[in-house]
Formats: C-alpha cells, structure tokens, sequence
C-alpha cells in the first residue's frame, strides 16, 4: 500500500530553521487488539501534520527544537474494562494535538544537559478525551558534569522525569515525580566505572491501574547498577 508523506525545511540561517510535513496514516492493530467478539480491529487510517523549529548552537554541540503537530484518525483503538478482559473498541472522527519541546547537548565544558517536555491530547468526535492512561504532560530532565582540575576523572549527575495524572475510568492516578542520579569515574582512558541510582528518593507511585480488580502496580522502588565500560 503507498503511504504519500511529503516535508519541506527552510534554513533561516546558520543556526534556525523551519519545517513542515504532511502524510497518511495506515497503521495495522496489534494482534492483541481484540473486540468484544474477540476479532482484531481494523487498520488505524488517518492524515497527520507537524510543523515546527529547530536550532543547533556552538557548531552543532547544543540542539533545540519545538514542534507542533495534529493527526485526525479513524479507527482509533480504545478499551474499556471487561468482566475478566481488556475489550478494546475503534473510535471514528477522533483528533490528537501535541507539542513536543527537547534541548540536548553541551552547555558549557564539561556540562552536559538532556532536557524535554511533551503534552499529548487525544480526543474523540464529541471532544472527550480518549486513551486517559497515557499522561497529557511530561517533562524530563537529566544533567552530567565533569568535574574540573584535579577531579576530571569524575562525573556527576542527576535528573528528574515528572508525569501529569492519568485516568483509568472512573479512577485517577495523582501526578508523579522520580528523581535519578549517577556518577562515573574515569579509571582510565578506555576504562569507567559509572553507579545508577534510580528512583533516588524511593517515591511511591502507582505505575498502572487495574479496575476490574481494583489493584495497581507500583513502579520499581529505589534500585542500584554499577557497571565498568570499556572503549576500544
């Protein structure tokens, strides 16, 4: 099956630019995507748009970019909570309008930064939002730093990954924040050895919602990794 998609970026100089882009949209279900008869759904069919900016500072170490973008969907799968099942069901007519906001690389020597925010609105014919679970808001960050002089063998770092509240049904998860920390030391030129610390402040959190059972599955508590990495 031919799938048009077309896009166009304009240079406004060295470090600006613009784009814009459309295509259709024919995306098979998963297979796992099953009615109340337990038949698999049709092929999501639509048109998708998205236009935005991108920059590039200090020849290409720091990149920044913003986008806007809407798809009008037919054939949108949704679920509802069946008696011992998820029954998933096609939506007609429903439209998804996000914004999508990222800055990464180097700040200065030595500081690296990875940062993003994300909002994602989906909606059917009669304006109701579908597809509740999936957070409307997100927002990452997450910085490095090399230690400067005497301690350049040592990086440190730390972060934060934020998520707005998310409905299952009739039930609301609260918003969340996990904050993550690291740091690497250099044993050699080739050789480091780096420890991870997830969920740093062991936050409690509903991760998914259960309604039949009323149950949720909490995300992963505070954990450890260390690892060694070796560059040929």
């Amino acid at each position: 099956m031919f799938v048009p998609y077309v896009g166009i970026v304009h240079d406004l100089n060295d470090i600006w630019a613009l784009y814009a882009s459309y295509t259709k949209i024919f995306n098979p279900q998963p297979t796992r995507y099953r009615d109340i008869n337990y038949l698999p759904l049709d092929p999501e069919e639509g048109i998708s748009y998205e236009a935005g900016v991108k920059a590039s500072f200090y020849d290409g170490r720091l990149n920044a970019s913003l986008s806007l973008y809407k798809t009008d969907l037919d054939n949108k799968a949704a679920w509802y909570s069946g008696s011992d099942r998820t029954i998933y069901y096609t939506a007609d007519g429903t439209e998804t309008e996000g914004v999508e906001f990222e800055i990464n690389g180097e700040l200065a020597e030595g500081w690296q930064l990875a940062t993003g925010y994300s909002y994602n609105d989906i909606r059917d014919r009669n304006d109701d939002r579908l597809v509740t679970f999936v957070p409307m808001h997100r927002f990452k960050l997450f910085s490095t730093y090399r230690l400067p002089g005497a301690f350049n063998k040592i990086t440190i770092g730390g972060g934060v990954d934020w998520r707005s509240n998310r409905k299952y049904g009739s039930d609301t998860l609260s918003s969340f924040a996990v904050a993550n920390a690291m740091t690497r030391y250099d044993i050699s030129e080739n050789l480091s050895a780096s420890l991870h610390v997830k969920n740093l402040f062991d936050k409690k959190y509903l991760e998914e919602f259960n309604q039949n059972f009323q149950t949720g599955m909490y995300g992963m508590p505070r954990s450890f990794m260390v690892s060694l990495k070796y560059n040929y």
